[in-house]
Formats: C-alpha cells, sequence, structure tokens
C-alpha cells in the first residue's frame, strides 16, 4: 500500500480495465470483495484486532458503497474524505482484516506507514504489525521513522520473537547497492541513518 488516502479516492476512481494504475486495481479489488468465509480462529482474532484499532482511532470504517465511513463509538459518523490521516492509515489495517483481506497466508506490503501519524500511532501501527504477524501474516514495510525501527527492535527482544523480524538497511554508492542485515553488533547503522538529522537539528541550539 501506498497511502491510505485510497479510502476517500475510492469513489472517484475510474473503474474501467487499464484505467487505474495495477497496485491500485488491485487494493480496490480488494476492498471491494466479501470474503464471506468463517473460520473460529480466524473470527477470534478479527474481534480482537478490531477492539485493539477501536481502542486506538475511537471507532470503525465500514465500506458505504463507493465510500467508506467512519464510525465513531460516540456515534458521530462521517465521511472518510473528514477524517484525519492517522485514522484513514489504521483505518485501512481494520478494514483489511474486519472483511478477511489480511488472514493468515497473507502477506502485506506497506511504504512507509509512518507518514501522517504522530509518533505514538507509529508504535501503535507496530503493535498492530505484530498482532497481525502473530495471526499468520507476513509483513514488509520499509520506513524512516527511528521510533518505528527502534520500538519494533526492542519489544521483539522482551518478547522473544526477533528472530522472526529482519532489519535491512540499504545504501547505494557508487551505483552499487549495499543491503545490511542488522543484529545487535551493527544496529549502529541504521542508528546513524535515522538520527544524523537529530544531531544536525541539536548543533543549531549550540
Amino acid at each position: 500500500m501506498e497511502t491510505p488516502l485510497i479510502l476517500e479516492f475510492k469513489k472517484f476512481m475510474d473503474r474501467r480495465k487499464g484505467k487505474t494504475p495495477y497496485h491500485i486495481e488491485s487494493l480496490l479489488n480488494i476492498l471491494d470483495t466479501d470474503y464471506s468465509f468463517t473460520d473460529e480462529e480466524q473470527d477470534k482474532f478479527i474481534q480482537s484486532f478490531r477492539e485493539k484499532s477501536q481502542k486506538i482511532i475511537g471507532g470503525d470504517i465500514e465500506s458505504s458503497g463507493d465510500s467508506f465511513i467512519f464510525n465513531r463509538k460516540d456515534d458521530k459518523n462521517y465521511d472518510i474524505l473528514n477524517a484525519s490521516s492517522g485514522i484513514k492509515s489504521i483505518g485501512l489495517l481494520q478494514y483489511l482484516v474486519t472483511n478477511k483481506a489480511l488472514k493468515k497466508g497473507s502477506v502485506l506490503f506497506w511504504e512507509e506507514p509512518e507518514v501522517h501519524l504522530h509518533p505514538t500511532w507509529q508504535l501503535k501501527m507496530v503493535d498492530l504489525f505484530v498482532e497481525l504477524m502473530n495471526a499468520g501474516v507476513k509483513i514488509v514495510f520499509s520506513t524512516h521513522s527511528p521510533y518505528m525501527a527502534d520500538y519494533l527492535n526492542a519489544i521483539s527482544k522482551r518478547g522473544e520473537y526477533r528472530d522472526r523480524i529482519s532489519f535491512n538497511v540499504l545504501d547505494e554508492k557508487d551505483g552499487v547497492v549495499t543491503n545490511h542485515i542488522l543484529d545487535d553488533d551493527n544496529w549502529d547503522i541504521l542508528q546513524k541513518e535515522l538520527m544524523d538529522t537529530f544531531e544536525d537539528i541539536l548543533w543549531q541550539y549550540l
């Protein structure tokens, strides 16, 4: 997924074949499809995931045909167009789980899920990714957020599932791309990549 804005763009998309980019068309098909199968374990996961995401965004995302509605817990419902970017991001994840598009065996690719998210919600997004991982969803995401990277590393060690997660830093020099697979011994590569900007800011105060 490139952007959760797909939720608000959906009704404006030209759905004729060849008129939408292939990756957007694929996501639109997933959003449209009713995955009407029943499985007790899956249903328990959906309920758990829905409750966790509800707690973060304060409601549910539901399809209204050609668009989506954000149903708040206080019964003040409104079109997804008027929801914040954070609600769209976590709400999209919630919707893909509740309509059973994301389930055991699925693979989720997400480019920079931290975009537009408050640092606190970036950590909440990581928590939801871990929930998906534990439910059998494979996840590949890129990030420029030191919050997400360090938080995931820390909780995966505490939860003893660090061996199920791979951290990779890619850099390019003279047209050659190098992939650094990170562990405790070379974690500073990621810290340098993401934290040098903070140091630049700090020097402005000195």
